[in-house]
C-alpha cells in the first residue's frame, strides 16, 4: 500500500521529537489508509510527549539486562549464558557471564522547548572461563556476537516495567577479545529523549565572579540539599580528602579544574570556568543494587546544577557537558568506589576597565 512508505517515514522523522514532526502526507488514500496514517502520526506524538524514548542511565542499564535475561533459556539466542548482571562482579562467578557496565552521558542535540538528545554508552562484557587453560575463540566471538545482535535488533529497547520503548535509536562498536579470548568487550551507545527541568534565572548577574566564588556556589547549591533530595549523601566537600581523613560515603567533591576567557565584548568579557563535580559510592557488594544506588544520587544532582540556571546570580549560564563513570581502585585509606564524574562549564561576566 502506499501508506506503508510513509509510514516509514514517519517512523524515522520520530527521532527528532513529535514538534519536528511534518503533517502527514494523506493525499491519494482511502479513508481507512488515511485514518491508519492519521493514527500512527497521533501515537508518535503523544508518546513522545509522554515517556516513551525517554530514560536515565539507570533505567537504561535495567532495561538492557531484562532484554538479556529473557534469551539466556533454551531455544534463545543467548542460550547457556549463566548469569547477566549490572555492575562489577563477585570473587565467584557461574560462566559464561554478560556484565554491563556504564561509560559516558552526554547531551548531543537541543530540541525545542527543554527536549534533548541524549547519547549515553554503556559498556557491554561477556565472560568465560578458559577450558583446560586454552583460549575457544569460537566460542567467546560466537556468544559476543549473538549478544550485540540481540541488542542491534531491539535498539529501541523495550522497557522492562511496560510496552514502552527507551530508546530512539542504538550503534554499536566493533568486537574486541582480549589476550586470552576469555572476555569480549564492545560499547553500545543509546540515543534517546530528555526534558531538562524549568530553569531559573535572577533579575542580574554578579560581575567579576572569581573561579573560587564559583567553585563554593556549586558547593553551596548541593550542600544545601543534604536533607532532601540528596539526603543519601554523607558529605559534600570543596577539595578531594585529605591524606589521612576518613572518608563518609556516598559523597561528593566540588573541584575547580580551569578558566578561560572564552568571547571578548567591548568592555566586558566572558570567562568560561570549568568544575568537575564527583560522586563517589563504596562498592559494599558485587550486587546490582550497588550500582543502582549509585545512579539513583545523581540524577538529583543534574537536576540541581540545570535548575538554577546563573547559580543565584554568580554566573549567566551553567552546563554540563558531560559525564563519564568509572570505578576508583583500591587504596590505602579506602574500598573499591564506583566514581561519576560530571564536568561542569560556567560562563561569568568580567568587566574590562
Amino acid at each position: 500500500m502506499a501508506i506503508d512508505s510513509r509510514a516509514k517515514r514517519l517512523s524515522m522523522l520520530s527521532f527528532g521529537g513529535a514538534d519536528l514532526l511534518p503533517d502527514p502526507d494523506t493525499s491519494g488514500l482511502s479513508a481507512s489508509e488515511r485514518a491508519t496514517l492519521l493514527g500512527l502520526y497521533a501515537g508518535i506524538t503523544i508518546s513522545l510527549g509522554t515517556t516513551a524514548y525517554t530514560t536515565t542511565m539507570g533505567d537504561l542499564l535495567t532495561d538492557i539486562k531484562y532484554l538479556l535475561r529473557n534469551n539466556i533459556t533454551e531455544g534463545n539466542d543467548l542460550f547457556g549464558i549463566k548469569l547477566v548482571k549490572r555492575g562489577i562482579l563477585p570473587e565467584r562467578n557461574q560462566f559464561p557471564l554478560i556484565t554491563i557496565l556504564p561509560k559516558t552521558e552526554r547531551i548531543v542535540k537541543r530540541l525545542s522547548g527543554r527536549r534533548v538528545v541524549v547519547q549515553r554508552d554503556v559498556e557491554v562484557f561477556v565472560i568465560t572461563q578458559l577450558s583446560r587453560g586454552k583460549p575457544d575463540i569460537y566460542f567467546i566471538q560466537g556468544l559476543a556476537d549473538a549478544t550485540q545482535e540481540l541488542l542491534r535488533t531491539n535498539s529501541q529497547l523495550p522497557r522492562s516495567t511496560s510496552a514502552q520503548v527507551s530508546t530512539l535509536a542504538a550503534e554499536f562498536s566493533p568486537i574486541e577479545l582480549s589476550a586470552d579470548a576469555s572476555v569480549a568487550t564492545f560499547v553500545a551507545t543509546y540515543y534517546s529523549h530528555e526534558d531538562l527541568p524549568n530553569r531559573s534565572f535572577s533579575g542580574t548577574q554578579a560581575d567579576n565572579a572569581s573561579p573560587v566564588t564559583i567553585r563554593d556556589q556549586a558547593y553551596t547549591l548541593l550542600n544545601n540539599l543534604k536533607a532532601t533530595t540528596l539526603a543519601d549523601v554523607r558529605e559534600v566537600l570543596k577539595e578531594d580528602w585529605e591524606e589521612g581523613k576518613r572518608q563518609l560515603l556516598p559523597s561528593i567533591v566540588v573541584s575547580l579544574d580551569s578558566q578561560d576567557q572564552h568571547i571578548f565584548w567591548a568592555g566586558q568579557d566572558r570567562i568560561v570556568s570549568k568544575l568537575y563535580i564527583k560522586l563517589y559510592s563504596r562498592v559494599a557488594s558485587a550486587a546490582d543494587e550497588t550500582l543502582m544506588k549509585h545512579l539513583e544520587i545523581l540524577e538529583p544532582i543534574k537536576e540541581a546544577l540545570f535548575a538554577v540556571g546563573d547559580w543565584t546570580a554568580r554566573v549567566m549560564n551553567v552546563d554540563i557537558v558531560n559525564i563519564e563513570f568509572g570505578q576508583s581502585p583500591p587504596i590505602e585509606r579506602s574500598d573499591l568506589m564506583y566514581e561519576t564524574e560530571i564536568t561542569v562549564e560556567s560562563i561569568a561576566k568580567q568587566l574590562v576597565a
